[in-house]
């Protein structure tokens, strides 16, 4: 596999890995991660979660004849919330300053309408454009669009009440769900925080409900919350209480049994469950993230 047909997030892995296996020529690799991927989680984790945000980049006005009558167009079928009709416009041949704003148009309306995954991913894409998808010196703003405080008074209030950090409790959401509260995947996990049934019945037993709807944001939020706190009791870092979150705790006590002469970031690395190995670098990423951004509204 050749380096630049790799992911931009496996490419920051490749070089986290070599700055992590040779010591010799960290320096360079950490240089490399400092660089070329600034939000990634290979190195905020070697930078203590810590983020430089960089100054926004404005925007012109639609230029083409092309992009202007489309941008009418969406707006006139957005006007009418007519956003299935709007999705099958192709703009993808416009310029990339006419892009940006057909993308700000549609994450603007996703964003009031309370559409939180297509808000996300529009506002991605324009992102992407201004800042790469490395997302080097983005801006706070920009960074506020791609990780947001959705349901922020379901996580306050939770988050409260069973002591979580703010911080990881909108990283799980947002990499379990991007804020979508009727996503369901393929192992039949359910809503925000995606918490499997079988899941589900364990936490209403431990927090005495008897009624619940894994779809219904507050029920969600609360008792996935509530798991995260639970896991720990059994584990001493936000690594393994996410990777247990994913994959189960008998599982993350095969990999400390299994890895238990390595040190903690090596063994994280040696998780042989893809899934969860990757699942561990997206939270974790959105974590500091978040944590810097809440840093922020102070």
């Amino acid at each position: 596999l050749k380096f630049n047909s790799m992911t931009y997030s496996d490419q920051s892995i490749y070089y986290y890995l070599c700055h992590l296996v040779l010591n010799k020529k960290s320096d360079y690799y950490s240089d490399l991660l400092r660089t070329k991927f600034p939000l990634s989680y290979s190195w905020l984790t070697l930078n203590g979660g810590k983020i430089s945000s960089g100054s926004p980049i404005g925007d012109g006005d639609i230029s083409s004849e092309d992009g202007k009558m489309i941008s009418d167009k969406l707006n006139y079928l957005l006007d009418f919330d007519l956003s299935d009709d709007a999705k099958k416009i192709s703009f993808s041949h416009l310029p990339d300053n006419d892009r940006k704003v057909i993308y700000d148009i549609l994450g603007d309306y996703y964003d009031k309408s309370g559409y939180c995954y297509e808000a996300i991913t529009s506002y991605s894409s324009k992102a992407y454009i201004d800042f790469g998808y490395n997302l080097v010196n983005a801006d706070i703003s920009t960074l506020k669009r791609l990780f947001p405080f959705y349901y922020e008074d379901l996580v306050v209030k939770y988050s409260g009440e069973f002591g979580v950090e703010q911080a990881l409790c909108y990283a799980v959401i947002r990499e379990e769900s991007y804020f979508n509260k009727n996503a369901k995947s393929w192992a039949n996990a359910v809503g925000l925080m995606q918490i499997i049934p079988s899941t589900g019945d364990f936490i209403a037993e431990k927090l005495g409900i008897k009624e619940y709807d894994l779809r219904n944001p507050g029920d969600n939020i609360r008792m996935g919350i509530f798991y995260i706190d639970f896991l720990t009791r059994y584990f001493n870092d936000y690594q393994l209480i996410i990777a247990s979150y994913n994959g189960g705790q008998k599982r993350v006590n095969q990999y400390l049994a299994t890895y238990k002469k390595f040190p903690r970031d090596v063994m994280y690395e040696l998780i042989p469950n893809n899934e969860t190995r990757h699942y561990i670098r997206k939270v974790m990423r959105s974590y500091y993230i978040y944590k810097y951004l809440l840093g922020q509204k102070v």
